[in-house]
């Protein structure tokens, strides 16, 4: 599952300047690009175009968007034994390029079973092994692994414009990436929808553009809770890339108080936190 310019905050790349410095997460309309019927009919097509002609479909970004990614992981001498999940991947062709450059350890997910055919099938053209699964992110009931690396390109897009609760999915979303990413893992997430104010409200005074941005899920304890935090920070790994300092932190919430509320008033911890943004 991933996603084009899903809504109003990006339009072909220009930021919607009604956007600019707001902070609400409710901004967007629900869309049917939130649905899973959308994609099932999206990737059936693109299955049957597969079949008929061999053209793996759209890329969503582009393929620049993963090059980018690519590009950086290896520029940092990212280990190419690590795990490494997709969230949501699509035609799986995010895979397909780390695979060609020498990833070996790479797991897609999505919960369009047509997305899951159709990457299998490119993967078996591809000669690459790379396992595919069937999944829904936000129920997630077979995937018992943690990644050293989550990727996500657009599926946090479409989850945002859910018709049916998508704050509450939001926060279903984050508690995944927690269970799923090893302490100390990388998160990149590709967004076209959020301005950075808005990504904030959600991911805690963190940041966003455009362009890949990479977070590292660490363990901090304050105010008697144990938190998860998903920061913008690889100075432990690349201490010569270029960062700002910030301070996050996201709560792991009691399973009985799934509230975004609870994001806003959590109590934050300094710790030399730094971001990072993929040129």
């Amino acid at each position: 599952m991933a996603s084009p310019v899903l809504s109003r905050g990006f339009i072909d790349g220009e930021e919607d300047s009604s956007y600019e410095g707001e902070d609400n997460t409710d901004d967007f309309e629900p869309s049917k690009l939130g649905t899973k019927e959308y994609w099932d009919d999206t990737y059936a097509r693109e299955l049957e175009t597969f079949r008929d002609i061999g053209d793996v479909g759209e890329i969503w970004f582009g393929k620049e968007s993963i090059d980018r990614i690519v590009t950086w992981l290896k520029n940092h001498n990212f280990p190419k034994d690590s795990s490494v999940l997709d969230i949501g991947t699509g035609n799986g062709m995010l895979l397909v390029e780390m695979a060609r450059n020498g990833f070996t350890n790479l797991t897609g997910i999505d919960y369009s079973s047509a997305s899951i055919e159709l990457s299998r099938s490119i993967m078996r053209r591809e000669l690459h092994d790379v396992k595919i699964q069937e999944e829904d992110f936000l129920n997630p009931s077979t995937l018992r692994s943690v990644f050293d690396l989550c990727i996500d390109k657009g599926t946090f897009d479409a989850v945002s414009l859910n018709p049916n609760n998508s704050a509450e999915k939001q926060v279903q979303y984050i508690h995944s990436l927690r269970s799923v990413l090893r302490i100390d893992g990388l998160f990149i997430i590709t967004s076209c929808n959020w301005t950075k104010e808005q990504l904030k409200s959600i991911f805690v005074k963190v940041s966003s553009i455009m362009w890949p941005i990479v977070f590292i899920k660490r363990l901090l304890h304050c105010s008697g809770l144990f938190h998860s935090s998903y920061v913008f920070c690889l100075n432990m790994y690349f201490p010569n890339a270029v960062c700002v300092c910030v301070c996050v932190c996201v709560l792991d919430w009691p399973a009985s108080s799934p509230d975004l509320a609870l994001i806003e008033n959590a109590h934050h911890v300094q710790d030399n936190l730094k971001i990072i943004i993929i040129d």
